[in-house]
Parts: structure tokens; C-alpha cells; sequence
């Protein structure tokens, strides 16, 4: 069996040997700073083609949620003379598997049953319930008739959000209100779940946040704020789709105090003392930042990796592998040394075959242009928007106000054209 492919020689046994869980686009950062640390990469993804394995020094064929047969080949590995100095993964809503690894082969990093309180959403509202921390209200319904005898006899005139128990990112994400199908709504959300029962959540209409923390020793610091955009609820309902958001050149200081208050009660209230947090909030009808969720690792969509750093000046996959490799994380790396405004948004063209795409060229001409990629090829289908993977590509511009910003990934998205064939 084929579980090692050597691509340096043997003298790599003698770096710090990180495994890095996912080798996709998102991840290819994360390869690229470990190997700039002087790291020895164990990649490891379902895909032999999977971009951040060409990085790697050693690369593991192997689906990264299969955590037995993840465990097994790395074990392999490791009786073979390689001697692991950490895990971890980055924009890979994947912290379990990252904490069975880390405890399988006693490296830094957190417990599972700790991880576990953050992907268990039912448990979560729980802990956030009982710490007192400001989440918004949530029921729990073991199947949908329970769920349709409630909702007309006490949520026909509210919104709600329906999520899987054990759900990640967008999938089986719904929203629903008296104009909903509600048993389509229900299957909708059960079929992205392997755990019978479906959370129901208040739905709260204010400002939406992404956050990125750093908690060392029980001292927290966020490291970056971005408002969500999701001024394309009604265009794609029942399924929330956000559409990219911006960090702004600065923000109220009664803003980033009451967030972070919030952000350090909750991890309080987990028993999370050391590590990444990333935080998805929303503001109160009062002006409160509420806690919607929150994961033990950095996240997608190019947040952790472009935006922050371009916006902040703060490298939090550095930061990430070090504590990854259980090293001191100097403080003046989590010192923010820029103030700048960072966008992204996203091309959302309509069901069909691409026929062709026109404008990419001007692309490299729009001011404060940081990046781009265009997912799908002419040729190639274009899905129904119901999940954030159905986006047909995004934008990220820079530059020294939010407004300016803003306007210029508008600008980016305006100059190409796709062309899509409906038939």
C-alpha cells in the first residue's frame, strides 16, 4: 500500500514535521508559510491532485474526516521514523480531526471532547445558554412534525434559521417564515445531517460580524472584524448565502470592546484558554454583539490568510503554526501595524452551462485588486445557488477606506461577463 510519497529526500526528517489536514486552494497558504518556518510537510487530502500537495514533503492519500483510516496511515508514518512536532489545518472546518491527531500522537493542540462543545451545535447553545452568554434563542426538534406543531402554533409570525446539529458552513442552512414550505425546508436541513434532529434559531436581523482571535493563556485579542454581507437573502431564500464582506479602515472603539467581551466570555464559558477563535456574531435589536457561533480554527473564504493580513498587518497563519507547534507566539505578532479596508465579493451568474467568460483581462487594471479566481471554466456547469460552494468565483480589493473599497469590487465584479447558457 502506497501510504508514503517522498518528494525532498530524508534530510527533511530532520525539520519539525507538521501535518497539515486538506491540501485545497485555502490551504495552500498554510503550506507556504511552514515551509518558510523550515517545516517538513505531511499533506494530507482525498485528491492526489490536491494543489498543496505538490508543496509537501510527504503526502498522505486520505479523506480528512475518515479519522480511522486518517489515524491508521499516519501511524504508518510515524513507525516508519518520522517524529510528528504538530497538526493543524487552515480554512478546513476540520478541528476534530485536528484534535484526534493531536491526541493520537500527543502533540500541541486541544482535547477532542473540548472541540467537540464547538461542532456540536445543541451543546453549544447549551453552554452559551448556561455561561449567560447573549446568543440568539434557539429549540431543538427531534423530527418534523414536532417542529411543524410548534412553528404554527407559536413561530408562524417570526423568522427562524434552520441548521443540522452537526452542520458545517452553509449546508442545510435555511431560512424559513410563514411563506415557507416548511416539510422542503425540513428535508432541506435533515439531509446535510448524520444525527436525527434539527436546530431551530431565532432569527436576528441586525449587522453580521466574522471575527479572528487569538487566545493565549486565557488572553484574548481579535486580530480581525469583517461585516458580512448578506444583502442577497431574498434573492437566494430559503438558503442563506452571504455574499463576501468588508473589514473597515477602523472601527468604533465601544464596537471592538463589546465584541471582544463577548468573545472572552464564551471561551470562558468552553474552557478554551489557548488557540484560534474564530466568531460568527450579530448585533441586537439594542445594540449588542450576540453569539451566533464560534470554531476552534481560522477560517475560509480568504478572511485569515489575504484580508486580515492585508487590512491589519497581522500573519495569523504564522501565528497558527506556531502554537501548532507548541512555540511562544511573540507579542508584537499580535500587534495590528496597518488600518486599512479590505473587500470581497462574489460573482453570482445564473443556473447553466458556462459558455464563456469575458473581462478577466481588465481585471488586473481595477485599483487596490489583491485577488481573484474564477472557479468554473466555458464548458463547465454553473449550479443553483443553495450553498456558498455554488458562487461562481469572488474578488478581493484593498484600499484606504471602507466606502473605496467597496466600490471597487463592485467596480471588479462589473468588468466581467459571463455568459451562461440556460438550456
Amino acid at each position: 500500500m502506497n501510504i508514503l510519497t517522498s518528494t525532498s529526500g530524508a534530510s527533511s526528517i530532520d525539520k519539525p514535521v507538521l501535518i497539515i489536514l486538506g491540501a485545497g486552494i485555502e490551504q495552500v497558504p498554510c503550506y507556504e508559510k511552514a515551509k518558510a518556518m523550515g517545516c517538513a510537510i505531511i499533506g494530507v487530502d482525498r485528491d492526489a491532485c490536491a494543489p498543496g500537495l505538490q508543496l509537501s514533503d510527504y503526502k498522505v492519500i486520505a479523506s480528512v474526516r475518515d479519522i480511522e483510516l486518517l489515524l491508521g496511515k499516519l501511524k504508518t508514518l510515524h513507525l516508519s521514523g518520522l517524529n510528528f512536532a504538530g497538526v493543524t489545518t487552515a480554512a478546513n472546518d476540520v478541528p476534530y480531526s485536528v484534535a484526534r491527531v493531536a491526541e493520537f500522537f500527543n502533540l500541541p493542540g486541544h482535547s477532542p471532547e473540548v472541540v467537540e462543545k464547538f461542532s456540536d451545535k445543541l451543546e453549544f447553545k447549551r453552554i452559551m445558554q448556561h455561561g449567560g452568554i447573549l446568543s440568539p434563542k434557539y429549540w431543538y426538534f427531534k423530527n418534523y412534525k414536532e417542529f411543524e406543531g410548534w412553528f404554527l402554533t407559536t413561530g408562524v409570525d417570526s423568522r427562524f434559521v434552520l441548521k443540522p446539529r452537526d452542520g458545517r458552513g452553509s449546508l442545510g442552512v435555511v431560512l424559513v417564515d410563514h411563506n415557507s414550505d416548511l416539510e422542503l425546508a425540513w428535508q432541506k436541513s435533515s439531509n446535510a445531517s448524520k444525527i436525527p434532529g434539527i436546530l431551530c434559531e431565532e432569527f436576528i436581523g441586525g449587522v453580521q460580524y466574522s471575527t479572528e482571535s487569538v487566545i493565549i493563556e486565557g488572553r484574548l485579542t481579535t486580530c480581525g472584524i469583517a461585516e458580512r454581507n448578506y444583502s442577497r437573502l431574498d434573492e437566494f431564500r430559503p438558503h442563506i448565502i452571504e455574499d463576501g464582506g468588508t473589514i473597515w479602515d477602523q472601527y468604533p472603539h465601544s464596537l471592538e470592546c463589546a465584541i471582544d467581551k463577548v468573545l472572552k466570555d464564551a471561551a470562558l464559558a468552553l474552557n478554551f484558554n489557548d488557540g484560534i477563535l474564530k466568531g460568527d456574531l450579530v448585533m441586537s435589536d439594542d445594540g449588542r454583539p450576540m453569539i451566533i457561533e464560534l470554531a476552534p480554527r481560522l477560517s475560509g473564504g480568504w478572511f485569515s490568510s489575504h484580508q486580515i493580513p492585508e487590512a491589519r498587518g497581522i500573519d495569523l497563519i504564522t501565528i497558527q503554526i506556531l502554537m501548532a507547534l507548541g512555540r511562544p507566539v511573540p507579542k508584537e505578532m499580535l500587534v495590528a501595524t496597518k488600518n486599512k479596508s479590505t473587500c470581497i465579493r462574489y460573482w453570482f451568474p445564473p443556473s447553466g452551462t458556462v459558455k464563456g467568460i469575458e473581462g478577466e483581462d481588465k481585471l488586473l487594471a481595477v485599483p487596490g485588486l489583491l485577488q481573484y479566481d474564477l472557479f468554473r471554466k466555458p464548458g463547465e456547469n454553473q449550479p443553483v445557488i443553495q450553498k456558498h460552494s455554488d458562487r461562481f468565483g469572488y474578488v478581493i480589493v484593498s484600499s484606504d477606506s471602507r466606502e473605496r473599497s467597496e466600490m471597487m469590487a463592485q467596480l471588479a465584479l462589473n468588468v466581467v461577463e459571463i455568459e451562461i447558457d440556460d438550456m
